[in-house]
């Protein structure tokens, strides 16, 4: 796990050209404030972060790999140009 504290540092330096994929397929299960939310902290803030959960892990469905991703408008059409899922 990654603190608020090394995400807010490692944001500060990364230039703002570079996207961050920040994985937080755990969310759910953290009870450390310390944790940070990266939608709210960070892609609602601004920066270019692409955050990734799932539903899987906390509702039993490994076998299915539901998730979905919050990032950049742009990036989402990108990707659901190439074939990604944009829901």
């Amino acid at each position: 796990m990654s603190s608020r504290a090394e995400l807010d540092a490692y944001f500060t330096r990364a230039p703002d050209h570079v996207l961050t994929v920040l994985d937080q397929a755990y969310f759910e299960y953290v009870d450390d404030t310390d944790y940070a939310d990266g939608v709210e902290e960070y892609f609602e803030a601004g920066r270019r972060v692409i955050v990734l959960r799932t539903f899987s892990k906390i509702y039993g469905l490994a076998g299915a790999r539901v998730g979905y991703g919050v990032g950049p408008a742009e990036l989402v059409v990108a990707l659901a140009r190439r074939g990604g899922r944009s829901t």
